[in-house]
């Protein structure tokens, strides 16, 4: 087996490789989508180590500036984690995202950081041919409507997302959270990657995707304020968002949630099934 780094060049084998695996593989497809296989200052560029059988792509590993280190290599995972251990770069590695199994296998890795991870959640990872999306009545029928947010909702979103990151990852509140999510947010509005849910115009919910590519979305940062949940508000906006993404020639929607998530059952009802096993492991916070 050979392992080499991949660069600027080789992105059509890649991608190949990544779309056979297109549910597990989205971190992956959207920063090659977004910035190559080169390196620079983009929180999508990074090193990308690939293992090759035969002249064949069998295993990929790429450790972005953001810090992550995002896998897909069902084959050949210690050789590359030995070979990206060994490039010189200017970031450390704060966490691992990927096929379940690969995970646990980096996380073991002798070469992998020994710290306690501040999260290590498994997930439930589904899938969506946007053909087969089930719109809610109440989002059809005009009761709920799903709107892209402008600058005059960015305070509101930062204040949902800061509490997101909190349930979710268990993140701390403060200035630099905020000041974190009020970027995240001006961006996301900017590229038309988050949504409301508005009832009689007022907002109920958010949604939003976190990787996107031409024919593939990710959905992330679904949030509904305590007070507001079980009333299908969330599954209204993640329908309205793909609907929006279907209108833009998207095909086929990704997500992944606790095992133990109540919104399971709301992406259940819109037509995502379960495709397989997912981890996310992070020793510091974004």
């Amino acid at each position: 087996m050979l392992v080499r780094r991949l660069v600027p060049g080789q992105e059509a084998v890649v991608q190949a490789f990544l779309e056979a695996h297109a549910a597990s593989t989205m971190f992956l497809q959207a920063a090659l989508h977004q910035a190559g296989l080169g390196a620079g200052e983009g929180r999508t560029y990074g090193f990308w180590m690939g293992a090759f059988r035969d002249g064949a792509l069998v295993g990929v590993v790429a450790h972005l500036r953001l810090g992550n280190v995002v896998l897909q290599a069902p084959t050949g995972l210690p050789l590359l984690l030995d070979r990206l251990a060994d490039e010189p770069r200017g970031w450390p590695v704060r966490g691992f995202v990927g096929p379940r199994a690969q995970v646990v296998a980096a996380r073991e890795h002798p070469r992998s950081p020994k710290t306690v991870p501040v999260v290590d959640t498994a997930e439930v990872l589904y899938d969506l041919a946007l053909d087969d999306l089930i719109v809610p009545p109440a989002a059809v029928d005009g009761r709920l409507e799903c709107v892209i947010p402008c600058e005059a909702d960015l305070e509101l979103l930062v204040r949902w997302g800061v509490a997101y990151n909190v349930e979710t990852l268990g993140a701390v509140t403060g200035p630099r959270a905020e000041r974190s999510w009020r970027a995240r947010v001006r961006d996301s509005i900017h590229q038309q990657r988050i949504f409301l849910q508005l009832r009689d115009g007022e907002p109920v919910s958010m949604s939003g995707f976190n990787a996107t590519v031409p024919s593939c979305v990710q959905i992330g940062g679904v949030f509904t304020p305590p007070a507001l949940r079980r009333h299908g508000f969330a599954r209204a906006c993640v329908a309205g968002s793909l609907v929006f993404a279907m209108g833009r020639g998207v095909a086929r929607a990704v997500l992944f949630t606790e095992p133990d998530n109540p919104a399971r059952r709301a992406y259940e009802a819109i037509g995502f099934r379960e495709v397989g096993r997912y981890r996310v492991l992070l020793y510091e916070l974004p």
